[in-house]
């Protein structure tokens, strides 16, 4: 059973007909990289990736996140085009006050 407790250490996974959101993990570079560069990406977000050290550099961060149980982040599959489409979390997760914002896509 998912508590706040074990919340962070659980292998969350997400599904739907369209998408499935899985735990984002180092591995999950090379499927990020692949569409990654795409500056439409990056055009409304608060990051802009250009090379494959920035696409490493934001994945540290969002698992260094999750270990400190800031964020807990995910690889997005999109199911109908079988590929890897980006990624998403809970972020800015406060255990304390149940408090956690959802989708930093």
């Amino acid at each position: 059973m998912l508590t706040l407790e074990n919340f962070f250490n659980e292998e969350i996974i997400l599904e739907n007909e369209r998408a499935k959101l899985t735990p984002l993990k180092k591995d999950d570079h090379a499927v990020l990289e692949e569409i990654a560069f795409e500056p439409r990406m990056w055009e409304w977000g608060m990051s802009n990736l250009k090379e494959s050290a920035d696409l490493r550099a934001y994945i540290d961060i969002a698992l260094n996140e999750r270990k400190n149980k800031a964020s807990y982040p995910f690889l997005i599959f999109d199911k109908q085009m079988n590929c890897a489409a980006g990624s998403t979390r809970f972020g800015s997760i406060s255990v304390e006050n149940k408090r956690g914002e959802i989708g930093w896509t």
